[in-house]
């Protein structure tokens, strides 16, 4: 077994960033503008929920009466005395053995779980440990400028106060320390009605910004809002809307710039439109067919969720002549209403969104283009095929040459195709089995392109290698079959970060230390060295470090965002001077301030973080974090909580800096903490992904469970082994009820399931197919991934059920069947807590904070023993 520890983060002081939570998070505050980094604000202290009192169980009381305890017989006085006896020697004996109890191993008393020095969960809650960061973002130059280190001068955009104690956005230079243009207030009026800005989009050139006011969340990445184009230069402010808008400011999806900054598109109605920048009233509108079930140029729902992970569905050529964009038929796909309940009405209201299920129908998908030069337009061949069916990526490589993937429905064969504009002639580049490695199609890694004078675009792609870890493959054209593998070894790469072409080198961020870390990387082009060779240049980073690095368009300049596992903290600068000295160098500038983290490290008994890995007797290996109390008395019998998601490649834990419920019930009660990656996680190739593989629920409870038995055997008279519990959000939900079910009340006697699902056939079809195939061609759904045996529910001591009723993720009916099944069976040990109106992030109306301290609150009575008279 191996551990790195992590005490008191106060002995790493001089480590950097910002930490970022994977869903569900507690907001680390309120984005004043949005400049695609996060930057955030404390929330306001909302008071802590009062604890559970103990319940008076009367029907328990009744049962142990009867009419003849109520009128006492008389008894002769010897009779008396013979039973006062034997009582004096009972109340000796029992007195001597709770006597015994306490002073020999004074275990079970639960004054010794308590921590008076523990941080309170509201301290995570408010933001306590929670670094901020100042705006800071680089403006991309346009794609056809060839930046040169020597040309390349850090040109960024932050927020400053000016001497009015105004809030303003200005444009300054790395490079040049005394640069520093205004660019625009975060408050402005228009026909005399005051408007804030919440997110600005900057032109390299400074004299052009969108704007967006009014913004309304709708998905994951989704949202609409007002949007102006900003003339910086002269100060005037248009609307951007179509020429034909009934409304003088129609609600826009979206509003972005093109590669080259000549234009600006947007959605609005489900319809495309492009607008010159120096024109306000040249709008075109690429597309006419825009309904509530055609939409153009964004995705829908699933494609949002499972395979864009992004709301914009339109790509530009790099010389802004031409675009494709995406047009998503709805029509024939499954409505899922659910009611809205607060709504300040006196009936509910309705919502509806497109859902496909498992085995119905899909949206269908077809690939456009629009040429700007002749306002000519057409289809791209070879799309909505049956085994070409879902898009998964699409790029631009040069201004001739568009390249796609695209797979079948259950997501197991990857077309990567090119579409070559003057032919009009799409070509298979290659394709890819998963079923090869048992595993199946994942969202896919943006490429990098590298503009070749001889021969088109040479670009940079991630795909597994032969070996089943993610690689970086060079590809030397558009047309290129037989690409050149540049990296190798058992460890995977996360992204790429950006190619220095001065140096022929690419950057590029990887889990090469540990599978919990993540680090920055480089390695050499192709070019005279062998392609494939072992030339990776490690930088200045510790094995457990987790850090992202964000690189200026030459890559001259960074900003690395430290993250874990000490106090985060974010620096710019030289790119030389970040990867090659510490972070006490002048030349370097910190835009966080995390001395408040610093301050309540020092004022809290702050529990102790270790990473280590568990061998199983099937040779596989499980990665887990272990969290300690700070003051660990191992003379004490400690509860145990495990935290799991455990989605199929998902790397939830991570040696990210982490404060948050897990850490705060460690600190508070003395709980040991494990966050345990079971096998079908990422991070460590597809020998370990692919045990998920029409096995959803089957491992996962397993894992826990032997790990969890094995922590215990190996920490003999630590464990407070009736004080075992187990909690997850979403897929660590159906992880946590499927490991009760496994379990039967063994290892785990308590529980947590927030929003979980339950039954596969309810949730969207891309996904459930992708790792459990089509429910006509597999019993998986039924056999091996429904919450089902009831029954084994009925044998842990208590557990937790959470959902809201607008979840648009995760629908409610899972939860809803599972209780009704449960009532079925007379199964009555839970607890049960809807939020109405919260989707899946549980944060409508006070939510976020009340299910946070539901949890909280939840499982520290079950440790303290609060639920043992409950029947």
């Amino acid at each position: 077994m191996t551990t790195h520890k992590r005490g008191n983060p106060q002995m790493f002081l001089q480590r950097l960033n910002s930490s970022v939570s994977s869903l569900p998070s507690i907001p680390q505050g309120e984005q004043v503008v949005n400049f695609e980094l996060d930057s955030f604000q404390e929330s306001d202290p909302d008071t802590p929920l009062k604890q559970r009192d103990d319940i008076f169980d009367i029907e328990r009381q009744l049962s142990q009466w009867n009419a003849e305890s109520i009128l006492p017989k008389k008894k002769p006085w010897f009779q008396w005395l013979s039973v006062l006896v034997v009582a004096t020697l009972a109340v000796v004996l029992l007195l001597n053995i709770f006597y015994r109890h306490i002073t020999l191993s004074g275990k079970s008393n639960i004054n010794n779980l308590m921590d008076n020095n523990g941080f309170p969960v509201q301290a995570f809650l408010n933001g306590t440990f929670q670094s901020q960061d100042a705006a800071f973002k680089f403006l991309s130059p346009p794609t056809m400028d060839d930046i040169t280190k020597n040309k390349d001068e850090g040109l960024y955009i932050t927020m400053e106060t000016n001497s009015q104690d105004e809030n303003v956005i200005v444009a300054k230079k790395l490079k040049d320390r005394d640069f520093s243009v205004l660019i625009s207030n975060t408050r402005f009026d228009f026909n005399g009605a005051n408007h804030e800005l919440e997110s600005i989009i900057v032109a390299f050139s400074l004299d052009y910004a969108i704007l967006g006011t009014s913004i309304f969340k709708a998905h994951r990445h989704s949202s609409s809002a007002l949007y102006w184009l900003y003339d910086i230069n002269s100060g005037a402010i248009y609307p951007i809307k179509p020429n034909d808008s009934i409304s003088p400011h129609p609600r826009l999806s979206f509003c972005h710039f093109s590669p080259n900054y000549n234009y600006l598109y947007f959605v609005h109605e489900n319809d495309l439109y492009v607008q010159r920048i120096r024109d306000p009233n040249d709008v075109r509108r690429v597309s006419f067919d825009g309904s509530k079930t055609i939409i153009n140029g964004r995705t829908d729902w699933v494609y949002e969720e499972e395979l864009i992970s992004d709301d914009v569905a339109v790509w530009w050529s790099p010389d802004d002549s031409k675009l494709t964009y995406a047009r998503i038929d709805d029509t024939k796909v499954n409505s899922y209403e659910f009611p809205i309940f607060i709504n300040g009405m006196q009936s509910t209201s309705k919502k509806e969104v497109k859902y496909p299920l498992p085995g119905m129908n899909n949206p269908e998908l077809s690939l456009l283009y629009f040429d700007l030069t002749d306002n000519s337009s057409g289809k791209i061949e070879n799309t909505n095929h049956e085994d070409k069916s879902l898009l998964y990526y699409a790029k631009w490589l040069d201004e001739n040459n568009f390249l796609y993937k695209m797979s079948d429905r259950e997501s197991k064969i990857l077309h990567t195709m090119v579409y070559n504009y003057p032919e009009k002639k799409a070509e298979t580049l290659r394709t890819r089995d998963a079923t090869k490695y048992h595993g199946w199609i994942e969202k896919c890694k943006d490429i990098i392109t590298i503009r070749n004078e001889s021969n088109g675009a040479s670009f940079l792609d991630v795909l597994p290698d032969a070996n089943g870890y993610p690689h970086i493959f060079y590809f030397n054209s558009p047309k290129d079959k037989d690409p050149k593998q540049i990296t190798k070894g058992e460890y995977e790469v996360k992204d790429l970060v950006a190619v220095d072409k001065e140096q022929n080198i690419v950057f590029f961020h990887s889990n090469y230390f540990h599978p919990m870390g993540q680090q920055l990387l480089s390695t050499s082009l192709v070019g005279e060295e062998e392609a494939g060779d072992e030339k990776q240049i490690l930088v200045n980073q510790e094995k457990y470090e987790y850090s992202k690095f964000i690189l200026s368009p030459s890559g001259q300049f960074a900003i690395k965002q430290y993250l874990g596992p000490d106090i985060p903290e974010t620096i710019t600068g030289s790119t030389n001077h970040i990867i090659q000295t510490d972070n006490e160098d002048k030349n370097l500038i910190s835009i966080t301030k995390n001395e408040h983290i610093k301050d309540a490290i020092q004022r809290y008994n702050f529990p102790v973080t270790s990473y280590r890995e568990m061998h199983l007797e099937d040779d596989v290996i499980i990665n887990y974090i272990e969290i300690k109390p700070k003051n660990f008395d191992p003379k004490v019998l400690h509860p145990l909580l495990v935290y799991v998601y455990g989605g199929p490649g998902s790397e939830t834990f991570t040696t990210k800096f982490s404060a948050s419920l897990e850490e705060s019930l460690s600190s508070n009660i003395n709980a040991i903490v494990l966050k345990i990656e079971p096998r079908g996680t990422g991070g460590k190739g597809w020998k370990f992904r692919s045990w998920a593989t029409e096995k959803l629920g089957f491992w996962e409870p397993r894992d826990l469970v032997t790990v969890t038995q094995n922590y215990i055997k190996e920490n003999e008279g630590v464990i407070d082994e009736d004080k075992v519990a187990v909690w997850g959000w979403s897929y660590g939900g159906f992880v946590t009820l499927k490991t009760l079910e496994y379990d039967k009340g063994n290892t785990f006697k308590y529980a947590v399931s927030v929003a979980p699902v339950t039954n596969w056939k309810y949730y969207d079809s891309i996904y459930s197919e992708r790792y459990l195939g089509l429910p006509l061609k597999t019993d998986a759904y039924e056999k091996v991934s429904r919450v089902k045996d009831y029954d084994s529910f009925g044998l842990s001591k208590r557990f937790l059920l959470i959902h809201g009723t607008a979840d648009d993720n995760v629908h409610i009916q899972n939860t809803y069947d599972f209780v009704d099944n449960l009532n079925l069976q007379n199964v009555r040990n839970f607890d049960l807590h809807i939020f109405p109106d919260s989707d899946h992030s549980i944060m409508f109306h006070n939510a976020q904070r009340m299910v946070y301290e539901k949890i909280y609150y939840w499982i520290k009575n079950a440790f303290l023993g609060k639920f043992e008279h409950l029947q």
